[in-house]
């Protein structure tokens, strides 16, 4: 899939997409710089870019810090449903 992100434009530095799984955080993954003056991001990516993916339903969100919160700019993504036959090792 492709990552097309923009209107970040309080916000510098990296984007980081936090997995949440059952109200825990799975994982951070760094996304890439935000480039020019609305804080833009385009690039190819997974879907999960880790491994394992356990089955379950996943809340994914992008902010601009590297430790997950819940306060502050970020943006929800829709919620995903990794099925026990889809779930990698």
């Amino acid at each position: 899939m492709t990552l097309r992100t923009f209107g970040w434009t309080p916000l510098t530095g990296t984007l980081y997409a936090h997995y949440v799984r059952a109200g825990r955080l799975v994982r951070t993954v760094p996304l890439g710089r935000l480039r020019g003056p609305c804080g833009d991001l385009v690039r190819p990516m997974r879907e999960f870019p880790f491994r394992p993916v356990p089955a379950g339903s996943y809340r994914v969100q992008f902010d601009n810090r590297r430790a997950f919160t819940t306060t502050g700019p970020r943006m929800g993504y829709r919620r995903v449903v990794v099925a026990p036959a889809d779930a990698l090792p």
